[in-house]
């Protein structure tokens, strides 16, 4: 009869044991998941900003003629589209993130310069050059959090040069052009 309950015993110790390190590995692989995911949203927030025409560095303010004003709704636009990136970026993270904290300082940031914009439209370029100062060691903290991210300068994406497109493939025994 005792080795019957010995029997039992490593039965139930064995299974309990198995089950917790079930649960565990499934733990794990959830929050593997979530950080990749997380990763994936701050990358693609980064790169928003690396491509923003409108936090080019060095931008010069000039007299705020009619030109001026419609690259200053332009300006604002951008902001608000970066705005509302870095709120459902903000949105959309895990739980367990530690990136809130930046992503709280960079709104409030984007809504300053809206608030300043507002108050006074013909300063926008000096407000845009004091949002990305901002918005740069956000980025840099991120970056250095996550070393998984690329940090990319902020506005200094070449947007003129064209990505070339692939060729289109040729259907089969369609020869080479320039081949009989």
């Amino acid at each position: 009869m005792n080795a019957f309950w010995e029997s039992v015993a490593s039965n139930v110790i064995g299974t309990f044991v198995g089950a917790g390190l079930a649960l565990l590995t499934s733990f794990f692989v959830v929050r593997y998941g979530e950080t990749r995911n997380d990763l994936r949203l701050l990358q693609a927030l980064i790169d928003r900003l690396y491509r923003s025409r409108a936090l080019r560095p060095n931008q010069v303010a000039t007299a705020f003629d009619a030109e001026a004003r419609e690259n200053e709704r332009r300006s604002t636009k951008s902001v608000l589209a970066t705005r509302d990136r870095i709120a459902f970026t903000s949105d959309e993270l895990s739980g367990h993130s530690d990136a809130f904290d930046e992503l709280d300082r960079m709104l409030v940031a984007c809504l300053r310069y809206l608030n300043d914009v507002q108050d006074d439209p013909s300063r926008y370029i000096s407000s845009l050059m004091t949002l990305r100062g901002e918005l740069e060691p956000e980025v840099e903290r991120l970056c250095d959090r996550y070393r998984a991210l690329q940090p990319r300068p902020i506005g200094t994406a070449d947007l003129r040069n064209r990505v070339p497109v692939p060729p289109e493939p040729r259907p089969a025994g369609e020869p080479r052009s320039g081949q009989p």
